[in-house]
């Protein structure tokens, strides 16, 4: 078993949250985390990576940026020549620590997005798994930009980036569960730049070959994720941002509209209806792109 080291990332620590405007307390919700996420879009990342022009994957260096638990990482590590997870949250790090604890081309780092603490040109590939939305809490999307242009800071030449992300869209139509708390899945589209200013931000620092792709599989394991009695435990709400940007009160009154929905009966519409829009437009987006 390989002697995994947390390292500090040259004082960018902090163990409260990926990034400054971090809402989520994932320092509790850390050991739950797992429960209902799965790797959406493998096949995504790793068609993105195959595709550099001068070296195979074994050859390539990964960074995961705001890795979480290290799920993806653990997923895809494998195939790298090395592979680092960063991520700010001392908590989602041990998670990570003993799910990668085999693989021995892995190295954790603790770091507050959107710096990246590494020096220019330090990886081949780059992957953000559903972070973007905790970067910035207004419209400019600031944060993003920044993360976006330290990415291709970092990336080698023939470099890929993937950014999974969501549209507005796809925040406002395709979970079950947001009719429960409508001022906080407007919060939370509102932290979602548009596909459109993306690939904007992308193209000002620099990265060609832009490519958006949206799967119809969910972010969720489905046995857990729409079970209409879920969203009444707390370990069931943490795993999900949404539920982070409700205040007390519209918490309060979206659980008295779930419990009169599934007393009545109604509650496997909505969820049907919302399952409905996944099918056509999926939970989230991928977007790849390339450093010349």
């Amino acid at each position: 078993m390989a002697d995994m080291t947390i390292t500090p990332s040259n004082g960018c620590l902090n163990t409260q949250s990926t990034s400054a405007n971090e809402y989520e307390d994932y320092q509790s919700t850390s050991k739950s985390y797992d429960q209902t996420r799965t790797s959406l879009g493998l096949k995504i990342l790793l068609g993105t990576f195959v595709q550099h022009a001068e070296k195979q994957l074994s050859e390539q260096r990964l960074l995961d940026a705001g890795c979480g638990t290290g799920s993806f990482l653990h997923d895809i590590a494998g195939r790298f020549q090395a592979a680092t997870g960063l991520d700010a949250n001392a908590g989602m790090l041990e998670q990570a620590r003993a799910k990668l604890a085999d693989f021995q081309n892995v190295t954790l780092s603790s770091g507050t997005l959107p710096k990246l603490p590494f020096s220019d040109d330090s990886f081949d590939a780059m992957m953000v798994n559903q972070v973007v939305h905790h970067l910035d809490a207004d419209s400019n999307f600031s944060s993003l930009q920044e993360l976006i242009n330290e990415s291709y800071r970092i990336l080698a030449p023939g470099g890929s980036l993937v950014l999974h992300t969501s549209s507005q869209e796809q925040v406002r139509n395709c979970y079950w569960f947001g009719w429960l708390i409508p001022e906080a899945k407007h919060r939370m589209a509102e932290r979602y730049a548009s596909v459109p200013q993306i690939k904007g931000m992308l193209q000002s620092a620099g990265f060609d070959d832009i490519r958006v792709t949206a799967p119809l599989e969910a972010m969720y394991d489905l046995n857990v994720y729409l079970d209409p009695e879920g969203p009444f435990r707390a370990d069931w709400r943490a795993c999900d941002s949404m539920f982070a940007l409700a205040t007390e009160d519209e918490l309060e009154v979206g659980l008295k509209k779930l419990r009169s929905a599934c007393d009545e009966g109604t509650v496997q519409s909505a969820i049907d209806e919302a399952e409905q829009w996944r099918h056509r437009s999926g939970q989230s987006t991928f977007i790849s792109v390339r450093k010349s």
